[in-house]
């Protein structure tokens, strides 16, 4: 008796929002990382201020130091050489604190480009991933009716894919890999067992084009060839 396609159909609706949700699960990571950046550059920015702070308190005392060595030089004439070289070495001093804070802010300057740069990646990233769910969406669906894929989550952000109908001779033989999600994704475990150049060159173009439904085509057809002997 065939299987009811209604049951079939809800089984994998249920699988692919799983995955949808896998995908969302990395989006609220980039969403966290963001969040973590903003808060090591408050603290960063708070702890440059209070450098400010503290160079500008040591500028005041070196002014005031500045004016009591002005009247001891009045007073006492015969250490008039000594007060101006201890004067010397203060000026230094406050030209050296002054050009300090000014790398302090050019610090702040560059910390908030940083940030900048960062926030523009996670956005962009995010975009790509909202722009191809759909799409992923449907392809899943076209693997899975057609291809004899299916997906198992065997652990938090990690799943199996496992096609059938390839091998003429058996086509409920199956093959298996499994995808490792996060920010760079990473595929391991493949049955049969690929070359390593050939996995990482498949997972750098996934990495780098985000593009699920190449993704498995390429996956498939490495374990194919792997499979039947090409």
């Amino acid at each position: 008796m065939s299987p009811d396609p209604f049951s079939e159909f809800s089984f994998m609706k249920t699988k692919l929002i799983g995955f949808q949700d896998d995908f969302g699960s990395s989006t609220q990571q980039l969403h966290n990382q963001l969040l973590n950046a903003r808060q090591e550059f408050q603290e960063n920015i708070n702890h440059l201020r209070y450098e400010c702070l503290k160079i500008e308190s040591e500028i005041d005392s070196l002014k005031l130091r500045e004016a009591e060595i002005g009247h001891c030089k009045e007073r006492e004439v015969t250490n008039l050489e000594d007060s101006k070289i201890k004067f010397k070495a203060l000026q230094l001093k406050e030209e050296n604190l002054i050009l300090h804070k000014k790398t302090l802010n050019e610090g702040i300057s560059a910390l908030q480009k940083q940030v900048d740069i960062k926030q523009k990646q996670v956005h962009i990233h995010k975009q790509q991933i909202l722009q191809n769910s759909e799409l992923n969406l449907q392809e899943m669906l076209k693997f899975e009716k057609y291809l004899g894929l299916s997906i198992e989550s065997i652990a938090d952000d990690v799943l199996k894919f496992y096609f059938i109908n390839i091998n003429p001779k058996d086509y409920q033989k199956e093959v298996t890999f499994i995808l490792e999600i996060g920010n760079h994704y990473v595929v391991k475990d493949c049955q049969p067992t690929l070359e390593v150049c050939r996995v990482k060159e498949i997972e750098e173009k996934f990495n780098h084009r985000r593009d699920l439904k190449n993704f498995l085509k390429d996956m498939r057809n490495a374990l194919k060839d792997k499979l039947i002997g090409f």
